[in-house]
């Protein structure tokens, strides 16, 4: 699998049916696209909506994200980071895990571009500094907060979950 031009570190620790492990192991994309499309044959074969599978096992690893990340502190990984089209104001609140305390709220004193040398890397490079001194990266309170909400109180984060129909 190293020897592959498909190969990047940390890809062994990928899911073992997922592209970063069977590009490499097949050494040529089209390789894996056969392998994927006779498992989809295969489960359709056996009576099973193949795309129902995969909302399942991304339910469940979902899941198991939340659950592993409540214990070091963090909620979700910023998988939905692409769609966010906005950045929190001056006044917004966050729920944000505090040891031994719960959930507390967390209200947000100003939003500051990243000081880095070429500027910020794009418009969610930001800082976002919080009532009391604390601040972190936009992209880290994305995966940290139970919630963000705006001035109105209308919650913003995370995203409402949408229902998949098949067909």
């Amino acid at each position: 699998m190293k020897q592959s031009d498909w190969y990047s570190p940390g890809d062994e620790e990928a899911p073992f049916f997922s592209q970063a492990v069977i590009y490499p192991l097949l050494e040529w994309k089209d390789n894996g696209r056969s392998l994927f499309a006779l498992l989809h044959g295969w489960m359709a074969a056996a009576g099973f909506d193949p795309y129902a599978i995969k909302m399942l096992a991304s339910k469940a690893k979902r899941s198991q994200d939340l659950q592993s990340a409540v214990t070091s502190g963090g909620l979700a990984r910023v998988s939905e980071m692409d769609q966010v089209d906005w950045l929190p104001e001056e006044g917004w609140t966050a729920g944000l895990t505090a040891q031994g305390v719960g959930i507390v709220t967390a209200q947000v004193a100003k939003v500051v571009a990243n000081d880095r040398p070429g500027g910020p890397r794009a418009a969610w490079d930001v800082r976002v500094h919080f009532t009391g001194g604390s601040y972190c990266h936009f992209s880290r309170l994305l995966r940290i907060a139970h919630w963000i909400k705006n001035t109105d109180g209308e919650k913003v984060w995370p995203p409402p979950e949408k229902e998949v129909t098949n067909g």
